[in-house]
């Protein structure tokens, strides 16, 4: 895809640590993009906007990435590690905006289980707007608004 504007990416993250019995663990994550709580209920994931160049809320405002010719690559490799008979996962939505629109949202989770390597799932949808809880986030968390 072709932007004739910059593009951007705005991403969301919530992490889950699954103890050796299958239960999801409260603890406090600390990232370049702030700190916060991971998810203890699977059903209601604690989502927060990943950028560390608050208020901006585009991820490559301080991620690392790649411009080219109106194309956009950012590089993201989340810290898993879990202790042992722990899982850890990193779960992402991060939004891909061209041409000042909402073009596609990407969905991945990077994952690891104690003793294993990585593993990676993704998958890409068509989008045209951020869901309303993004927006919500981002001004709660004092972003200023993706478009």
């Amino acid at each position: 895809m072709h932007c004739s504007t910059a593009a951007h990416i705005v991403q969301f993250v919530n992490r889950e640590i699954i103890g050796a019995a299958g239960q999801l663990a409260r603890r406090i994550i600390k990232t370049v993009a702030g700190q916060y709580e991971t998810t203890t209920d699977a059903s209601n994931p604690v989502w927060n906007t990943d950028s560390a160049a608050k208020p901006t809320p585009y991820y490559e405002a301080a991620g690392a990435h790649h411009v080219e010719a109106g194309s956009l690559t950012v590089y993201d490799q989340p810290t898993v590690g879990p202790g042992v008979g722990e899982t850890w996962r990193a779960n992402f939505r991060s939004y891909v905006i061209c041409d000042k629109k909402v073009v596609r949202e990407v969905t991945w989770t990077r994952s690891q289980t104690s003793g294993e390597s990585p593993k990676y799932q993704v998958s890409v949808t068509y989008a045209d707007r951020l869901p309303a809880w993004a927006n919500e986030l981002l001004k709660a968390q004092g972003y200023h608004p993706a478009l």
